[in-house]
């Protein structure tokens, strides 16, 4: 949703890399959130990741909106920050 969102704007072609990644003892983990991810199914329980959908436009600037969240039955966000570069 947030990459057709993005691309309706205009922005579609400087949203290049994945929605987020897991987060453990390293910042970027698996899973990772792209297509081919969603493909191999659910996420498991307790599985803490970013969400971050992004505009980067090169040379000039860039927007990301991060959201901490725990993959459970339901939905809880953990955290959200507002990113401009």
């Amino acid at each position: 949703m947030a990459r057709e969102v993005i691309a309706a704007a205009g922005f579609g072609e400087a949203f290049g890399h994945s929605l987020g990644h897991g987060v453990g003892l390293a910042v970027h983990e698996t899973p990772n959130l792209s297509p081919s991810e969603a493909r191999r199914g659910a996420l498991p329980a307790g599985c803490v990741l970013t969400v971050e959908p992004g505009i980067y436009l090169t040379g000039w600037a860039a927007s990301a909106w991060r959201t901490w969240c725990c993959s459970t039955r339901g939905r809880r966000g953990l955290e959200s920050t507002r990113i401009f570069l």
